[in-house]
């Protein structure tokens, strides 16, 4: 049995759910999920190309093909900037790495923070994908074609 304590009582029993998250924003799968990751060693700018497995408005979680330097600062450029590279500095965003991780078998999973705020139309294009974003026609409460002295829509 476990204890928990917090301001001088206790509770037993396992934690409510979603109080040991420490997340305050929550993930989405992707639609789009080719992505590129970057970085900076001396001179030169690497990048490698990135699967992504999750997104939020703070931070992703992506497989790659090579791990960035640790201490290095990071790049992120979303899908559907540039399908077999990005073309302008604009299309990158600032991250900062948190975990990365090489296994035996399987692939190189690495999470990042974006330093700034991610842009939400952008966003909104990865999670749902681009042609749905901006295309849906809401929902009428009234069908189209019917006069109101027709039906009772209350």
């Amino acid at each position: 049995m476990s204890v928990y304590r917090s301001h001088g009582s206790s509770k037993s029993g396992p934690a409510a759910p979603g109080e040991d998250d420490r997340r305050g924003v929550c993930r989405y799968s992707a639609v789009q999920t080719r992505a590129w990751l970057g970085w900076w060693e001396n001179e030169v700018f690497r990048s490698t190309p990135a699967q992504l497995l999750d997104i939020s408005l703070r931070g992703c979680r992506m497989t790659v093909d090579q791990l960035p330097q640790i201490k290095a600062p990071l790049w992120f450029c979303p899908p559907g900037v540039g399908e077999t590279a990005p073309s302008s500095q604009a299309d990158w965003i600032e991250a900062k790495l948190i975990d990365s991780r090489r296994r035996l078998f399987g692939p190189r999973l690495v999470r990042v923070v974006f330093r700034k705020s991610f842009p939400y139309e952008v966003f909104k294009a990865v999670v749902y994908g681009r042609e749905r974003v901006g295309g849906l026609r809401p929902n009428l409460w009234v069908p189209e074609g019917t006069g109101s002295q027709d039906r009772d829509w209350w």
